[in-house]
């Protein structure tokens, strides 16, 4: 009792101050009974009586059953007092120690919780953030094809220059937007670094696929 008071929860006095209270009822009960030739509780709910009752009334008795029911509760309040009492000067090193490992497991929750809200925030700003830069190179890619397609239908062809200065832009469109996923990926990164149990894989960045290639797999999904 002393211990669950001590190192349980702030509220453990309450159901430890029922429990002292039960078993004090009984404890005066099975002396009162004793005093009857009752051995035990139980004998005296099958009326069987095993030993020679005392030259006592029922008063006196049931008198005496409440002075040990009494004592022992009394026994046990001043146990949980002590206990509250030590509890409340901080001066035991088990109950300091038991709290530093309370707030250090809250605090690791928080900071948790925290990660957790800023992946997500940036998770949702990513979204926005690649389908911008997405939707850029995709259009640098329709201006190079449709320069393209209206030298055709004029029947003109362009000049290297031309072809070389599309090309370029739409390379320098695609490298900025790379070095931007770069980026964010690596904003996420950190955040996830502060999660305890967040041990993420780093993501695998291959090689694009040759320039002529995707203008050509872009061409037919335009067509």
């Amino acid at each position: 009792m002393y211990a669950a008071v001590l190192y349980g929860r702030d509220h453990a006095w309450r159901w430890t101050g029922a429990t002292a209270l039960a078993a004090s009822l009984l404890f005066g009960c099975a002396a009162a009974l004793i005093q009857a030739g009752y051995a035990t509780i139980l004998d005296f709910m099958m009326g069987r009586r095993t030993g020679s009752a005392m030259r006592m009334g029922p008063e006196t008795i049931t008198l005496m059953g409440v002075a040990y029911g009494t004592v022992a509760f009394l026994a046990c309040a001043a146990v949980m007092a002590l206990a509250r009492w030590t509890r409340s000067r901080d001066s035991n090193m088990l109950v300091l120690q038991a709290r530093e490992e309370a707030l250090l497991a809250k605090e690791s929750r928080q900071r948790v919780l925290a990660a957790n809200l800023e992946r997500e925030r940036i998770g949702a700003h990513m979204q926005s953030e690649v389908a911008g830069t997405l939707n850029g190179v995709i259009e640098q890619v329709r201006l190079g094809l449709r320069m393209l397609d209206d030298a055709e239908a004029r029947g003109v062809e362009p000049t290297a220059e031309q072809i070389a200065e599309a090309f370029r832009a739409i390379g320098n469109r695609g490298r900025a937007a790379l070095k931007r996923m770069r980026e964010l990926l690596g904003v996420l990164r950190e955040t996830g670094s502060s999660d305890d149990g967040g041990k993420t894989e780093h993501p695998a960045l291959h090689p694009a696929a040759p320039l002529s290639e995707q203008l050509r797999g872009l061409r037919q999904g335009l067509e």
